[in-house]
């Protein structure tokens, strides 16, 4: 059964209100229920329901209202869109998508007592190893969402998705006190759910951000060598993603917006936006326009091939397809769906190894506020891990690492294989991710 019922707008589009050329409308249903455990025992139960719509008419120029009422009337949507029409927008009148429709309904079901059975097995498979406390996070969610975007030339597409996300934390023992480790996933079902790698990983996680328990040192101010870890590189991915955006590059807000077609990063450097990918079970079919999301090859090699784009930046820059049409707020804007820097094939190890002298920086804080997209300045709050001769040597906090994007995507000199995606919210979901990365030289100040 379809989550999200347009019936009654696809009718009101037979007779336009007086004023309206022409109509759409944008719906979103999203569907989560999660549960989280702490000694077997549930702790955290949440389920909830959303319905966002928005509803564009087009006279003069093109207007956008949003309501979560369903059974708000159609044509008094509409008006009120065109009436907004005369003190917003600029005067533009924005392009809407026509051509093929298709509906997909997803059958991917569950329900809470299957959730709590999964997060007991995930629990009991981290105690039983030696070097883990306790399980201080253990949730699993389980999130549908449905797209469905029709318009008066014709346009009707549905698409629903369903998907499990594991957010896990453990303790690993250590002399003095524990040290955390995270891992953060999802996956197309219960069943596939890796119990032991999920594990693994969030150990992996805790060892290398503390260094396997070594001692805080302080060093010196200077450039060093530094591996990202895969939750920094993910993080920055969170903010940077703008900076390939069309409308950013039209507009003059990135630092790349005299780049395109040119090299902007290391030959080791490949970025990808996608609506799926085999890191993770999101799928994000369908944009805020009704376009078809497909993956792309944003940087490949190093070199600029193309931005992201909507149906506003794609003619103006002129590439054939968008996909990757958002929200914030009521404006339509550019959005990634899922975007990443593919992995490479070093492990961990393998990046401390080449790198031999510098920091693993395992963490960064108040990114958000530390990068400039438009000039691709950074200076952001960071910690981690100093090593000398591949060895570890001290866990060193309270730094700050500065430069400017444009120079670290350059210095990129080994990319690893491990993946870690955020799922961030402007407004309209999407997700950003990454692996590590071994940069040759950044500055750090103590």
């Amino acid at each position: 059964m379809m989550k999200l019922n347009l019936s009654k707008y696809r009718e009101s589009f037979s007779k336009l209100p007086e004023g309206v050329r022409a109509a759409e409308v944008n719906g979103t249903y999203q569907e989560h229920l999660a549960c989280g455990i702490s000694g077997g025992q549930l702790v955290k139960s949440e389920y909830h329901e959303q319905v966002d719509l928005y509803v564009r008419a087009d006279g003069e120029k093109s207007c956008t209202v949003c309501t979560q009422d369903l059974d708000a009337d159609p044509e008094t949507l509409m008006l009120q869109a065109l009436e907004n029409s005369k003190y917003v927008n600029g005067g533009k009148h924005k392009p809407m998508n026509s051509g093929e429709s298709f509906h997909v309904e997803c059958d991917v079901t569950a329900n809470m007592s299957e959730l709590l059975e999964y997060a007991r097995l995930l629990e009991q498979t981290a105690l039983k190893r030696e070097d883990v406390e306790e399980v201080e996070k253990c949730e699993i969610s389980y999130d549908l969402r449905a797209v469905s975007d029709i318009n008066s030339l014709g346009l009707d597409r549905y698409y629903e998705s369903a998907c499990f996300t594991v957010e896990f934390c453990v303790a690993i023992k250590r002399e003095e006190g524990c040290q955390s480790g995270n891992f953060y996933g999802s996956f197309p079902s219960l069943e596939s759910i890796p119990m032991e790698n999920i594990v693994s990983d969030a150990v992996d996680d805790g060892n290398y951000s503390d260094g396997f328990g070594i001692s805080k040192i302080k060093i010196e101010t200077g450039n060093y060598k530094a591996i990202l870890s895969p939750q920094v590189t993910e993080m920055i991915m969170c903010v940077i993603w703008e900076m390939f955006a069309g409308d950013a590059l039209i507009s003059g807000r990135s630092a790349f917006s005299d780049q395109l077609g040119k090299q902007v990063a290391s030959p080791m450097v490949n970025i990808i936006d996608t609506p799926k990918c085999r890191y993770m079970a999101n799928d994000l079919r369908i944009d805020r326009e009704g376009s078809i999301a497909i993956e792309r090859q944003i940087v490949k090699d190093g070199w600029f091939r193309e931005p992201m784009n909507n149906l506003i930046t794609a003619s103006e820059l002129g590439y054939e397809h968008a996909g990757n049409g958002g929200r914030t707020s009521l404006f339509d804007t550019v959005t990634p769906n899922i975007l990443y820097i593919e992995p490479g094939s070093s492990s961990t190890d393998q990046l401390i190894r080449e790198m031999e002298d510098g920091i693993y920086i395992s963490y960064i804080t108040d990114e958000f506020h530390s990068i400039n997209n438009r000039s691709g300045d950074y200076s952001i709050p960071c910690g981690g891990v100093l090593y000398k001769d591949g060895k570890a040597v001290g866990k060193v906090g309270q730094l700050t690492m500065s430069g400017n994007i444009r120079d670290l995507l350059k210095d990129v000199v080994a990319v690893g294989n491990k993946m870690t995606f955020e799922d961030f919210d402007l407004g309209d979901g999407f997700y950003c991710g990454g692996p590590a990365l071994l940069v040759k030289n950044i500055r750090i100040v103590q």
